[in-house]
């Protein structure tokens, strides 16, 4: 009722159907023009004839939706139907999406449930424990530096920070949202870019102070300044994320889903907290000296100098990273993808599945996955092994030699399916397409083309290099396992954000140098733009790799993969930046800073020749 009041109301349904969900072709939700949602209705050819026939019988009168003996809906008919049909009501978008699901139902049959089992946590004990204290370290020694590097104007990043982290944590609860490694991911992501926004307003006050501006005028120049490279960074990667989370499922929907919350949690921290504390330090506390060391004063390196080499470099290890994608192809996706022999294994003694990972000689059977489970309603604890197909017993035997206490005894084997079906898989590959295209789009009217083009090549060959190199090492038994699970997909996702944001910060900073400086031709634009930035590229990289390199040495299995693709990941990132997405910009107006106010609707007169570079 509309009072709030819940009520049942009894319907009587026919035993026999007047017909099944097999004359429907398809059902979705959609939503209508007054905002609510409604279910879309297809049916086959022979489903119209039935439908219309039904329908003729019912109009005025319910028609009972019913899936394994449960009543879902019973519809009104208001006029006799055939092809096409939709259910209107007050339905949630979660409810139209239920009912749509409901009515695709391919089965035929009750689903009936045989068996439940409490499964383990996939990553083991040791692993976990291990994982958390990098954490911890990656984190003491990102405060640590923070405080060391930038005295009260880190401590102030570092509370804001934490709010951060709180914002985006309470969010996640308050939504009943499990934290899984693709969420892990992307809260690592919006992390860094919450510290790079720090590090970006500190620096722009540093700036400032170096003109001799007092420290209440400083603060109030770098933070106006910063407003607009801090908003376009981060509106560019939330695009990304709404598109991941509106395309994608399963790990590419949860990963959308925590970095939209975290990139906004992240803006209002930069632009919000951090400023009300350093309101609070500068004007109540009186404190006239923010900043602390200054080991990075303003270069003047000649980049494009160094941008033929420094392109070819890259772009050889990019090659050479994709023909170890395309000779590895066969071996290079792992359980999640493929599938393979799941054994049932019965035992006398539990030894940690950490333990059991770095058995010798188990590494010869390829990627091996061990959880313990337990059938809900019986205290026996089974050991569940995962292989690729033909190679569990090979696994089992292995153990079997090396601890023979445990006394393995085989129960069974199966053959299961790919947890990261082909959808999710194709899902992710058109998330990441159209995110590009968003970007494109996005910075093309944000700024202009040619800078829209230099983001999406930077990000393509920064997901490349990273994906290339992490085969390239796992095919020689170096560093990782070069083996795609599905937290990969999170991994690879992660670096698409960190990409587009190291670009963007670059990108945005051309663009003033533009305004500031209309005498000076757009190489020396460029070079002036990049020495600017110069510092907070470095010290973003230097603060986010603390934590991933720590992550990368104490962490384990799938956690060790994680982080060293994320490593990977940074050093491209602040690497194309420099030498791929601005040397890109630079050639798609040919050098000529002309061509660049002109795209931009600027015609300015000059009195200077702009020289061929």
């Amino acid at each position: 009722r509309r009072t709030g009041e819940v009520y049942e109301l009894a319907r009587f349904v026919k035993k026999i159907p007047e017909a099944t969900g097999e004359i429907i072709k398809s059902a979705f939700a959609s939503q209508t023009q007054t905002g609510g949602f409604q279910i879309n209705l297809e049916m086959t050819d022979e489903g119209a004839k039935r439908f219309r026939v039904v329908t003729e019988k019912l109009v005025d009168k319910p028609l009972a939706i019913v899936l394994d003996g449960k009543l879902y809906s019973a519809p009104v008919i208001n006029e006799p139907l055939s092809k096409n049909a939709q259910i209107s009501g007050n339905f949630s978008q979660r409810e139209a999406i239920d009912l749509a699901n409901v009515l695709n139902n391919p089965l035929s049959v009750e689903l009936i449930v045989d068996e439940m089992y409490e499964v383990g946590p996939a990553l083991a004990s040791d692993t976990r424990e291990s994982s958390i204290k990098a954490v911890q370290l990656g984190g003491i020694l990102v405060i640590g530096f923070m405080i060391l590097y930038y005295f009260f104007g880190g401590l102030i990043a570092v509370l804001s920070s934490l709010v951060n982290v709180t914002l985006v944590l309470g969010v996640l609860a308050s939504l009943g949202a499990t934290l899984t490694l693709p969420g892990v991911a992307a809260l690592v992501l919006t992390l860094g870019m919450g510290v790079d926004a720090n590090i970006l307003i500190l620096e722009r006050i540093r700036e400032e102070r170096r003109l001799g501006k007092s420290p209440e005028a400083s603060l109030n120049a770098g933070f106006s300044k910063v407003i607009s490279t801090i908003l376009d960074a981060n509106v560019t990667t939330l695009i990304t994320a709404l598109i991941l989370f509106w395309l994608g499922t399963g790990p590419v929907k949860g990963f959308g889903l925590t970095m939209a919350i975290g990139i906004i949690a992240s803006v209002f921290c930069a632009l919000f907290v951090t400023r009300s504390l350093a309101d609070l330090f500068v004007y109540k506390l009186s404190i006239k000296r923010l900043l602390g060391l200054n080991l990075l004063p303003k270069q003047k390196i000649d980049f494009f100098k160094f941008r033929k080499p420094a392109f070819i470099l890259s772009w050889s290890i990019v090659l050479v990273g994709v023909f170890s994608i395309f000779t590895e192809r066969a071996s290079i996706l792992g359980i999640d993808f493929t599938g393979g022999d799941e054994m049932t294994i019965a035992y006398s003694q539990a030894i940690d599945t950490d333990i059991l990972l770095k058995t010798e000689g188990l590494d010869s059977v390829g990627e091996v996955k061990l959880v313990y489970q337990k059938l809900i309603g019986q205290d026996k604890e089974l050991l569940k092994l995962q292989t690729r197909f033909d190679q569990s017993r090979q696994a089992l035997a292995i153990l079997q030699s090396a601890y023979p206490q445990a006394n393995f005894v085989e129960e069974g084997v199966n053959q299961i399916g790919a947890s990261v079906s082909q959808g999710i898989q194709l899902n992710a590959f058109v998330s990441v397409l159209c995110a590009l295209v968003g970007i494109l789009l996005y910075v093309a009217f944000r700024f202009e083309i040619g800078y829209g083009i230099g983001a999406v090549v930077a990000t393509v060959h920064d997901v490349l290099m990273t994906v290339g190199l992490f085969v390239l090492f796992g095919s020689m038994d170096i560093l990782v396992s070069g083996q795609f699970t599905a937290p990969m997909l999170a991994a690879i996702l992660m670096i698409v954000g960190y990409s587009i944001n190291d670009t963007i910060v670059v990108f945005d900073r051309i663009r003033e140098e533009l305004e500031l400086n209309p005498g000076m031709n757009l190489k020396a634009i460029i070079n002036l733009a990049i020495n600017s930035v110069l510092a907070r590229s470095i010290l973003t990289s230097v603060t986010t790799l603390l934590a991933a390199v720590s992550l990368y040495i104490f962490g384990a299995g799938i956690i060790t993969d994680f982080s060293f693709v994320f490593i990977v990941g940074i050093i491209t990132g602040t690497f194309s930046s420099i030498f791929i997405a601005s040397p890109i910009f630079y050639y798609w107006h040919r050098g000529d800073r002309r061509l660049v106010d002109a795209m931009e609707h600027k015609p300015k007169s000059y009195d200077w020749e702009e020289k061929e570079a």
